[in-house]
Formats: C-alpha cells, sequence, structure tokens
C-alpha cells in the first residue's frame, strides 16, 4: 500500500489544541469503542496511522483536517477514491475524540471529500481471467483438502459475486444443502437474507465441508496453527485469492468477482437493472447503473474507431 511521505519541516500553526500524549493515548482506544466489526476497527485503524503520523509531526489544530486534505491533494499517485477512505477516517478519528470528551469542539466538519466520477477506477475480471481460473481449477492435478478449500472459496465470489465480509460472515448452519439455498449477512446488515446457490456450489461446498469435517460454526476458518478454527478474515480472504491471482498473472482485486459478476448479470438480462438487484442485493439502482452506463459506453468503442479509421 502506498504510503505518502510527510515532510517534518512543515511549518504549521504553533500550539495545538490537545497533548502529543493524549492524542497518542486516544488512537490507541477511540476505534474500540466503535459499534463496528473487529475486522472494521483494525482496518479503521490501519487507514488511520498516516493521519497520526501527521498529527504527531504538527499537532492538532482548527484545520488540521483541510491540512490534511491539502496533503493527500498533492499526492498524486493516489486515486480519489483512496484518497476519500483515509480523508473519512481521519474525520471519523476527529469527530470520536469531540464524542469522547478528548477535544472540546468538534473540528471534523467542514471539509469536503475529493471530486471522483461514477466509473468505476478497479477493472473486473474478464471471460479471459475467468478462465485461467478455470482451467487451474481442473489442470488434473490431486485434489487436496487446501484446493477443495480454496475452490469453494473462489466458486462463491464467482457464481454469486458475494462481498468479502459475507464470504467470512458465512455459518455452517447458514447452508442449506437440500434447497441450495445460503443465508447472507450483507454489508452493514443485522438480518440475513436468502440467496440461490448453483448445483456447482453446493457441490463443491459439500466436498470441503466433508474434507474439514465442518458441521457447525464458521464455514471457512484459519488453517494456520497460531488462529486454527478462528473465523476467516477478510484480509485472510483476500490474501489466499491474490496468491492464486499472482500464480496466473491475473492483475486483479479480490473485488473484481464482483465487478463481473454484476456485469453478467447486466449482459444476460439485457439491463434490467431490477432484475440484477435481486442477485447482487444492491440496495438502490446508482451503483448498477454506473455498471450499465459503462458496458453502454463501451458498446460505443468500435463505432467510435470506424468515424476516425483513416484520419491521420
Amino acid at each position: 500500500m502506498h504510503v505518502m511521505k510527510i515532510n517534518p519541516d512543515y511549518k504549521g500553526i504553533e500550539t495545538g489544541i490537545i497533548d502529543s500524549e493524549v492524542m497518542s493515548q486516544a488512537y490507541e482506544r477511540i476505534f474500540t469503542n466503535l459499534d463496528v466489526s473487529i475486522e472494521t476497527k483494525v482496518d479503521y485503524q490501519l487507514r488511520c496511522h498516516e493521519f497520526y503520523m501527521f498529527l504527531g509531526l504538527r499537532g492538532i489544530h482548527l484545520n488540521s483536517l483541510l491540512e490534511y486534505k491539502k496533503l493527500l491533494d498533492s499526492d498524486k499517485r493516489t486515486s480519489a477514491a483512496t484518497k476519500n477512505k483515509k480523508l473519512t477516517v481521519a474525520r471519523l478519528f476527529l469527530r470520536e475524540m469531540y464524542r469522547s470528551g478528548v477535544l472540546s469542539r468538534d473540528i471534523s466538519t467542514g471539509v469536503k471529500n475529493f471530486k471522483q466520477s461514477g466509473l468505476h477506477k478497479t477493472n473486473g475480471l474478464d471471460d479471459a481471467d475467468i478462465k485461467k481460473i478455470r482451467q487451474w481449477m481442473h489442470d488434473g492435478r490431486p485434489v487436496t483438502k487446501q484446493r477443495v478449500r480454496i475452490y469453494a472459496l473462489l466458486m462463491l465470489l464467482a457464481y454469486h459475486g458475494l462481498r468479502q465480509i459475507e464470504v467470512c460472515r458465512l455459518e455452517f448452519g447458514d447452508i442449506d444443502f437440500n434447497r441450495g439455498t445460503a443465508m447472507i449477512q450483507g454489508k452493514g446488515q443485522h438480518d440475513k437474507q436468502r440467496i440461490h446457490l448453483h448445483k456447482a456450489v453446493v457441490s463443491t461446498l459439500y466436498a470441503y465441508c466433508s474434507e474439514y469435517g465442518i458441521a457447525s460454526g464458521p464455514l471457512f476458518f484459519s488453517i494456520s496453527n497460531s488462529s486454527y478454527g478462528e473465523p476467516l478474515t477478510t484480509r485472510s480472504l483476500r490474501r489466499i485469492v491474490t496468491t492464486v491471482f499472482e500464480r496466473l498473472e491475473i492483475d486483479r482485486t479480490v473485488h473484481g468477482f464482483r465487478h463481473y459478476y454484476c456485469t453478467k448479470l447486466i449482459k444476460a438480462y439485457r439491463g434490467d437493472l431490477f432484475r440484477v438487484m435481486q442477485f447482487t442485493r444492491h440496495k438502490s439502482l446508482n451503483m448498477l447503473q454506473t455498471y450499465n452506463d459503462e458496458l453502454e459506453h463501451e458498446a460505443q468503442y468500435p463505432v467510435h474507431d470506424r468515424i476516425f479509421t483513416g484520419v491521420l
């Protein structure tokens, strides 16, 4: 992950609002008290580390968030989407310090996010990528326990476009092998939603559970010696999938599976986004419309190229 270099010689406001030691103690406990999952807390603290270092060098001032935004803006290697994620966590950190009484006033307001287009910055997997994965899964080598586990993960991502957190939250009891369904707890949701499972996915999940003797508890768990049996984290899931991608020379992220899934459905249902929503579980049409707009734009590429053929 790209981390900006913060210039310690920056001449900011001389006096900070709070002592550096108080800020250090706040950083250690602020995210612990948030009403979010442990995985989200860890993610927040990692994203906030850069802002914490920034504050350590420059102190906390009324315009700290704005100054941090200017620093982010100067970094031309990072996308607007990533900058917004960092800015959002920094804003959350300041707001929580105010809410917990560390700061006497809320200095997290008044700073806008970076403007970004509605188009996706991360390319999804395409048919060529999926073909590489399919050929690797059926390359004739012996199917070990570990490979069955990886197959099950890949198939849930490819056949159903599950979000990473949705995969990690799955319990054995969520899978109905007879009906071919699963109960999914979506992002930001407290209840579960039933989804249909493809027959190939059900078969692979059954083989996976049989291999590992799973009859209760988390469907996917760590198999490392230090944390065996603990629920699989999204970070571990990304590491497993990224290892496969690197082996197959696929330059994509895990989220690329969901992009692929949504795109395939939109093409199959000819832009009927309401029907697609029943499978993707999006809460609004806005995100799906972005996928649809991209597909419609790509369909015009041949027309564009014919118009300008032989111009020079």
